[in-house]
């Protein structure tokens, strides 16, 4: 027995020794419970809220490179929420870009927390993005669902797939958790806002911050979090705006074009860059859809009810229907995917290459067929 208590004793002194060092050796480190400090764009703020809390520490070599020690009792309720924070206080209608990048490193048991974005508007309103959970559970309006009850289930938006909840505090919380556990990726934040807006649940509130770090509910041995890299941008105006854009194709380099077919029905083309009025495209947002209206033609793409892999897409006057309500998905570095809202299909440019070759639709692969950028 003496010798097993020793044996523990030892382990723990290695475990806060291998701790104390990779703390000590950071740009920064605080234990105090709004320790807070700032590296550029980025904010960093220990967060030891909860009622009961145990100690923690948080470091940082930069507001993208970041870490906490924690030790929580094994008890409800959520304790701390240590987080970096950049600001963005932009119009959900004036942004055109609104993505973050994210890679951790968290511990494999003995702690109950999860992964979050947390995104402030000006409102007051919280929007809560749950990359990975263990064990958390997410505000909702009705929790007779053996836990939370979800509003919608099972939603692909921006890169992931969530089961959504809403509920209330002394403000609104909105929960998308990640039916999945990620670790690292891209999300999509501006398309998350665009689904809100959709059904909505929100207008067009300004988008003050968005913060990302770990709930910490129970890490009763002590734990350790890490931040490998985070960065968030956005970018105002082009494709959330009513100018003309570009859509040019990554896999073959070409341009979708009305060809000045202003007929309902006509078939949608692809040119090499022309610069004419042919191949400019105003985006007109609709909650998370949008729809491509041609500057020569004043016609709209629609996916014209067709369901079958490599149908051509078509050219249609005004209808607001769903064939011309086109889903975004972010691919990252600035490429884009976008699905129709009828028929499910991507718009894909099928490796064609040549002047003239038509536009069609195919269901979703993740290729450079499938990847645009809005110019």
């Amino acid at each position: 027995m003496i010798r097993r208590i020793i044996s523990l004793v030892a382990l723990t002194v290695l475990a806060v020794t291998a701790f104390s060092t990779a703390a000590s050796a950071a740009t920064w480190s605080s234990s105090a419970q709004y320790g807070s400090w700032t590296d550029g764009a980025y904010s960093l703020n220990n967060d030891v809220w909860g009622s009961g809390a145990g100690p923690q520490t948080i470091w940082a070599n930069s507001g993208q490179n970041w870490g906490v020690w924690s030790e929580q009792p094994n008890t409800s309720g959520i304790k701390s929420y240590p987080h970096s924070t950049y600001n963005v206080n932009e119009a959900v209608n004036s942004l055109s870009s609104l993505s973050s990048y994210f890679d951790v490193s968290v511990p494999g048991s003995g702690a109950q927390f999860e992964t979050a974005y947390d995104i402030w508007d000006s409102n007051g309103d919280e929007l809560m993005l749950w990359m990975n959970n263990y064990g958390n559970g997410p505000i909702a309006s009705s929790y007779n669902c053996n836990g939370a009850c979800a509003s919608y289930t099972n939603q692909y938006i921006g890169g992931y797939t969530w089961n959504v909840y809403s509920g209330y505090t002394d403000h609104q919380v909105w929960s998308f958790v990640n039916v999945g556990q990620s670790y690292s990726g891209t999300v999509d934040i501006l398309a998350v806002w665009h689904w809100l807006q959709s059904h909505g649940w929100t207008g067009n509130p300004t988008v003050t911050q968005v913060q990302f770090g770990w709930e910490i509910t129970a890490s009763p041995s002590g734990e350790n979090w890490q931040v490998n890299n985070w960065d968030t941008a956005f970018s105002t105006g082009s494709s959330n705006s009513n100018g003309y854009n570009y859509l040019k194709n990554r896999a073959t380099g070409m341009f979708i074009d009305g060809l000045g077919d202003t007929s309902n029905g006509s078939d949608a083309y692809q040119w090499n860059y022309s610069g004419s009025n042919n191949q400019q495209w105003s985006l007109q947002w609709e909650g998370s859809y949008v729809r491509f209206q041609n500057r020569a033609t004043g016609l709209y793409l629609d996916g014209m009810g067709r369901t079958s892999n490599g149908s051509t897409m078509g050219q249609w006057g005004n209808s607001n229907s769903g064939n011309q309500q086109w889903g975004e998905d972010n691919f990252g570095g600035g490429y884009y995917g976008f699905y129709n809202q009828a028929t499910g299909l991507m718009i894909d440019g099928m490796g064609y290459n040549y002047n003239g070759a038509t536009l069609n639709q195919w269901g979703y692969s993740g290729s450079y067929n499938q990847m645009w950028t809005i110019q």
